[in-house]
């Protein structure tokens, strides 16, 4: 998990999400709860926050991601626009577009009513998962400096985030990372072995162009940027191919220290 800037509410669900809420409060009202609405009166009032325009937004703003998981939904999934508080237990959020993320099934069945108004869990939108999440040998975990450990654990419970097939794509992940750390060992012994600046800069242009290799699959845009993010950070191998750069920016025309992730 990453976590995500909102885009701005689409024009026609703006101008109708009042009037639906209404209409789902007259229903509330009628039937005596949310629960006790029947299906079909219910469907055709909480169906209209499913719209083309609110979904095409949802995976602009995720790069069709999962908001949970990473995946690219298309890949495994339909994408399902998820409610972080659950509607119904909820119902005034049904329509509510801060409470809107994109999600996949995988992770959104699972989640399903747990009411996150009473239980903490991570909220892309608000918190920053990178400080509550860490991974341990392809397995995600709740970091042991996490602010909110319960908050956490919900999350990758309830999401199911421990799920064999998510360990799977972290697995490709770290074999195309460790043959990019091993370019990068090569490449590094081979610098620190000359002495004219010459072949040294040249060495340098290699470490750069296979540290931009990283920072693609750091991106916010690449499938499971979080897990990537979390295996670069812990690299002593990464750590010493940036300070390498930063010891050449004027030879690169860096006007500031090489960033692998953009703050």
């Amino acid at each position: 998990m990453i976590k995500l800037k909102r885009r701005c509410i689409p024009d026609d669900f703006a101008s109708i999400q009042q009037y639906w809420t209404s209409e789902l409060f007259k229903l509330i009202v009628q039937f005596g709860s949310y629960s006790a609405i029947p299906k079909k009166e219910k469907d055709v009032v909480v169906n209209n926050y499913n719209l083309t325009s609110v979904k095409k937004q949802l995976q602009k703003t995720t790069n069709g991601k999962c908001s949970y998981c990473e995946s690219y939904i298309d890949h495994v999934d339909y994408p399902h626009i998820e409610h972080f508080f659950p509607k119904s237990i909820h119902p005034k959020f049904t329509f509510k577009w801060s409470n809107f993320l994109l999600s996949c099934g995988r992770c959104n069945i699972p989640k399903g009513e747990f009411d996150t108004k009473i239980n903490p869990f991570i909220n892309p939108y608000e918190d920053n998962p990178e400080e509550y999440l860490c991974y341990k040998e392809l397995r995600i975990t709740t970091n042991p400096i996490s602010p909110d450990p319960i908050k956490s654990n919900n999350t990758i419970i309830k999401c199911d985030l421990k799920r064999t097939s998510l360990y799977r794509q972290y697995s490709s992940i770290r074999i195309e990372f460790n043959e990019i750390e091993d370019e990068l060992e090569e490449i590094m012994n081979e610098y620190s072995s000359l002495i004219q600046l010459r072949a040294k800069i040249l060495r340098v242009t290699k470490i750069l162009n296979s540290l931009d290799n990283l920072k693609t699959l750091c991106d916010w845009k690449s499938q499971h940027a979080g897990y990537v993010r979390y295996i670069t950070k812990e690299s002593l191998v990464i750590e010493n191919a940036i300070k390498i750069i930063n010891n050449h920016l004027t030879n690169f025309g860096f006007e500031k220290n090489y960033e692998l992730i953009e703050s």
